[in-house]
C-alpha cells in the first residue's frame, strides 16, 4: 500500500483489514507458463500484503491471513513441482513451510479460544478450576502470538520474501529465444495450453482426493488430516484455475470443496486442541488438572460427533459434477 493510500484511509477513518486473496483471471491463449505466472504473482502479492498487515498491528486476523498466503502459495509450487520438468529449484518452497511452522502455534491457540472452547457446555468453563486454566491458555496464546512476531521480525523474513518475488520471475519467466535450450527445455511442459494444463492438473487432484477420500470411514486422524491437506490443494487449483470454466458447474464444486474442507479443518482443530489441552493438563499444575480432565474428555465427545459430519459431507460431494472434463467433451 502506497503512503498517499495510507493518508487517504487515515483520513477517511477507514479501519485496515487484513487483505485476503483476489480472484485470479487467466486468458484462454495463455500458455501454461504464462497462467503459472499470473498465479504465483497473485500468491505473492497477497503473501506480501498479508505479512506488511500482519507486522503492523495486533489483529489476530493478520497471522491467520498470512499463513492462509503462505499455503496458497505452496499449493502453486505443489502443481509446479508435480508437473513441471526437474530443473527448476523447489528450496524457496521448502523455506516457505519452514516459515508456515513457525507462525502456526499463534493460529493453533486461537482457534482453540476463539471456536473449539466457545462451543464447550458452560458448565465446564464457569467452574474457578477453569477461570484458572482459561489465564493460562491465554498466557499462551500471547506468547505464540510474540513468537510469530519475531519471526516477522526477522531480517531473513525479508530475504525471504525478496528471494520469492525473484523465484517467480527467474523460474516462470518465458525462456528467452537467444538463449540455447537442452532437450528438456525443448520439450517444455509448461508450453502447452494453459486451459488443457488446468484440465490436467484438476484432474490429477481429484484423483488424488477421491482415492483417499474412499476410505474416509476407516480413517485415523493423522490419514484426516491428510485428505484434508488434499481437499485444500484441490480448493486452491480450482481457484486457481476456474476462470476457464465460468459457469455453474465450476462454483457448485467450489463450495462443495469448500465444505468438505471446513468439516476435515473442525475435526482437525479439534484434534489439535485435545494436543494443546493435554499439554497443558501434563505441566504439573494440579490446581488445572480436574479442568483439563473434564475439556479433554469433552473434546473426545466432539471429536466423534465431527467425524459423522465429514462422512456425510464426503457423501456429497463425490456426487460432485466434473466441471473441466464437461467441458473438454463439449469441445471434442
Amino acid at each position: 500500500m502506497s503512503k498517499a493510500a495510507r493518508g487517504y484511509m487515515l483520513l477517511s477513518g477507514a479501519q485496515l483489514s487484513a487483505p485476503k486473496a483476489t480472484p485470479i483471471q487467466l486468458d484462454e491463449g495463455m500458455s501454461a507458463r504464462e497462467g503459472l505466472k499470473a498465479i504465483m504473482d497473485s500468491c505473492t502479492a497477497h503473501v506480501v500484503a498479508g505479512a506488511e498487515y500482519a507486522t503492523s498491528c495486533e489483529d489476530p486476523e493478520g497471522v491467520h491471513q498470512l499463513r492462509v498466503a503462505l499455503r496458497r502459495t505452496r499449493a502453486a509450487f505443489a502443481i509446479i513441482r508435480r508437473h513441471v520438468a526437474e530443473e527448476v529449484n523447489f528450496r524457496i518452497a521448502d523455506d516457505l513451510r519452514s516459515l508456515q511452522g513457525r507462525l502456526g502455534g499463534a493460529r493453533e491457540w486461537d482457534v482453540l479460544v476463539n471456536e473449539t472452547l466457545v462451543r464447550a457446555p458452560k458448565r465446564l468453563l464457569s467452574k474457578p478450576l477453569s477461570v484458572h486454566l482459561n489465564d493460562i491458555v491465554e498466557a499462551k496464546r500471547a506468547e505464540a502470538h510474540e513468537q510469530a512476531h519475531d519471526t516477522l521480525r526477522d531480517r531473513r523474513w525479508t530475504d525471504l520474501l525478496l528471494r520469492l518475488t525473484h523465484w517467480v520471475d527467474a523460474e516462470l519467466d518465458s525462456p528467452s529465444k537467444d538463449r540455447p535450450q537442452s532437450k528438456k527445455q525443448a520439450s517444455d511442459p509448461l508450453a502447452t495450453s494453459a486451459r488443457e494444463f488446468a484440465a490436467i492438473v484438476l484432474e490429477d487432484g481429484h484423483r488424488k482426493v477421491r482415492r483417499l477420500g474412499r476410505k474416509v470411514r476407516m480413517l485415523e486422524p493423522a490419514d484426516l488430516h491428510r485428505l484434508r491437506i488434499r481437499v485444500k490443494k484441490l480448493r486452491y487449483a480450482t481457484e486457481f484455475f476456474g476462470s476457464f470454466w465460468p459457469d455453474r458447474w465450476t462454483k457448485k464444486y467450489l463450495s462443495g470443496l469448500k465444505d468438505l474442507q471446513q468439516v476435515l479443518g473442525t475435526y482437525h482443530d479439534t484434534t489439535v486442541a485435545t494436543d494443546l489441552v493435554s499439554s497443558l493438563g501434563a505441566m504439573g499444575q494440579n490446581a488445572i488438572k480436574p479442568g483439563t480432565d473434564r475439556i479433554d474428555d469433552w473434546l473426545s465427545h466432539e471429536q466423534q460427533r465431527q467425524r459423522k459430519g465429514v462422512i456425510a459431507m464426503w457423501k456429497r460431494f463425490r456426487k460432485q459434477k466434473l466441471f473441466w472434463r464437461r467441458s473438454f467433451e463439449e469441445d471434442q
